[in-house]
C-alpha cells in the first residue's frame, strides 16, 4: 500500500525556493548596477577627454597662428632650440605636470596660455588651454634630389627658399591644477617662409 504524505511535510520549501530566487535575482540587479555605473564613467571620461581634445587643438592652430605671424614679421618666438646648450626633448619636460622648466630666448614663454572656446559655464573645460613653441632652425628648401622644393618632375620650378622650422606642442590644460581630468598632448612641425 502506499503512503502519502501530508500536507505538513511541505511546508517551508516553497518558502526556501523563493528566498533563492530572490538572492538570485537580487545578485543580478547589482551586477546590472555595477555595469550601468561603469558605463556611464566610461562615457563621462570620453567626453572630458573629447573636450579636453578640442582645447588642445585649437591651442595648436593658435600657437601655429603666432608662429606664422613672428616669422612674417622676422623674429622668432619661443624656445631656441638651436643654440648649442639648448635641450630640446621631443615633448617638453613639464608637459604632463612635472617640475616648471626654465625656457629662454627671444619672447620665449615656455607654455603660453591660448584662449578658450567660450566663457559659458555649461561646458566644462579643465582650463586655460596652453601651447609651448620652439624653434628648430632655418633650412633651404631644396632636397637632397635637387629639386629645390618645386614639383620632382619639372626640376628648377620653383625657387629655393630660406624657412623657418618650428615645433609646436599644444596641452588642453594644465595639468598641476587639475589633476583629475584627461589631458590631451597634440603636436605639429611647421615651416614657415
Amino acid at each position: 500500500m502506499a503512503s502519502f504524505r501530508g500536507a505538513s511535510g511541505q511546508r517551508g520549501a516553497a518558502l526556501a525556493v523563493i528566498m533563492i530566487m530572490l538572492l538570485v535575482m537580487m545578485l543580478l540587479g547589482v551586477a546590472i548596477l555595477r555595469s550601468t555605473m561603469l558605463e556611464e564613467r566610461m562615457s563621462a571620461g570620453m567626453y572630458d577627454r573629447s573636450l579636453a581634445f578640442e582645447s588642445a587643438e585649437r591651442a595648436l592652430r593658435e600657437g601655429e597662428r603666432m608662429v606664422d605671424a613672428a616669422v612674417k614679421q622676422s623674429r622668432t618666438i619661443g624656445q631656441d632650440c638651436t643654440i648649442s646648450n639648448a635641450t630640446c626633448p621631443s615633448v617638453p619636460a613639464d608637459t604632463y605636470g612635472g617640475a616648471v622648466i626654465a625656457c629662454g630666448g627671444v619672447e620665449a614663454a615656455c607654455w603660453t596660455s591660448a584662449s578658450t572656446a567660450s566663457s559659458d559655464p555649461k561646458v566644462p573645460i579643465a582650463g586655460t588651454p596652453q601651447y609651448y613653441v620652439e624653434f628648430m632652425g632655418r633650412r633651404t628648401t631644396a632636397d637632397d634630389l635637387g629639386v629645390s622644393g618645386g614639383n620632382p618632375y619639372e626640376p628648377g620650378s620653383a625657387p629655393e627658399t630660406n624657412v623657418a622650422y618650428y615645433r609646436v606642442t599644444a596641452r588642453s590644460h594644465d595639468p598641476r591644477q587639475h589633476q583629475d581630468r584627461a589631458v590631451v598632448v597634440l603636436q605639429s612641425t611647421m615651416a614657415s617662409f
